[in-house]
């Protein structure tokens, strides 16, 4: 059975609190592009990854073929790369508080994929259908609550809507 191992990397963007754009191979280095065969848990979660670019997914399934937990909770990700379906080993895929609109055709590729988080994310109600199509023994947290708009924007929206509402 494979040793869980816990890797968690701080960059210095991070610890000085840097917005700037971060892809995965700003937070995860040279280790990247390094075997890590023994990494059976990979925690990206709250590093401000605002993409995973499909070189990087290729890199990430290539050097961390036993990752069974891959934690991307809390980013800025609009979306995932192809290569993602090439993680065949997860169990669990950590994706709530992201950007996503879409989730790539190769999530039905995932067959130990056991929980997906997908909450607070922008998904539409299509998208969710699809997902749960391409994943249907997956238990599927959050798939009711996602972001159709930003907060503002609705309220905006709705006090528009009321003052319409006044003029009938």
């Amino acid at each position: 059975m494979l040793k869980k191992i816990m890797l968690t990397v701080v960059t210095a963007g991070l610890l000085l609190g840097s917005l700037q754009a971060k892809s995965l191979r700003d937070v995860l280095g040279s280790s990247l592009d390094q075997m890590n065969a023994g990494v059976a848990e990979l925690n990206l979660a709250a590093k401000q990854l605002t993409e995973i670019t499909p070189q990087e997914g290729e890199l990430l399934a290539k050097n961390y073929p036993n990752l069974i937990s891959l934690y991307l909770s809390f980013n800025l990700l609009k979306r995932l790369p192809e290569p993602i379906g090439d993680l065949t080993k997860l169990t669990y895929l950590g994706l709530r508080t992201n950007q996503l609109t879409s989730m790539p055709e190769s999530i039905g590729d995932l067959i130990n994929l056991k929980e997906l988080s997908l909450g607070d994310n922008l998904l539409s109600p299509q998208k969710l259908v699809k997902i749960r199509a391409a994943l249907p023994r997956v238990k599927i947290y959050g798939a009711d609550n996602q972001r159709s708009a930003p907060i503002a924007m609705r309220r905006v929206r709705s006090a528009r809507g009321r003052r319409l509402a006044r003029r009938v």
